[in-house]
């Protein structure tokens, strides 16, 4: 890896890692062994034994996430007044989506050929959720998000 892509990923990656803990905190109980010791564990799934329950979990995470994405989507989209905003609004999240849907083949490419391949797009996918979750719940002032 180059110096130039290195020195743009280790703050790209600070602040990936920093929005992830934030949307972490934001969670249920269950998924608060997701933070620990100041510190966030990018990876949902911890209280498996085998892999096939893994994959299981990371699916079941990614469907609760999925689910709290579509009623905070319709909530914000129900806030919105002007059919133009309503249409932007739409449009740009079908946008994300796409872009989430896209990140999560490069995962499923990333761990071709093994058993935790499911797990680990999945797994990818409840993140990416979740940092939309905490960007659609969050005011974003001049300042950026809070």
């Amino acid at each position: 890896m180059s110096m130039k892509k290195t020195t743009f990923f280790l703050p790209a990656a600070a602040i990936a890692l920093t929005l992830a803990c934030a949307v972490a905190a934001q969670e249920t109980k269950r998924d608060s062994d997701f933070m620990s010791q100041g510190q966030c564990n990018v990876r949902v799934v911890t209280e498996c034994e085998t892999q096939g329950e893994c994959n299981i979990r990371a699916l079941k995470d990614f469907e609760s996430a999925d689910a709290k994405l579509k009623k905070v989507f319709d909530e914000e989209l129900a806030k919105e007044t002007s059919s133009e905003l309503r249409e932007a609004f739409i449009a740009a999240h079908r946008a994300w989506l796409f872009s989430r849907e896209a990140d999560g083949h490069y995962e499923s490419v990333l761990g071709e050929g093994g058993s935790a391949r499911s797990q680990y797009v999945n797994e990818r996918m409840t993140y990416l959720t979740r940092l939309r979750i905490y960007q659609l719940q969050t005011p974003f002032a001049p300042q950026g998000w809070k």
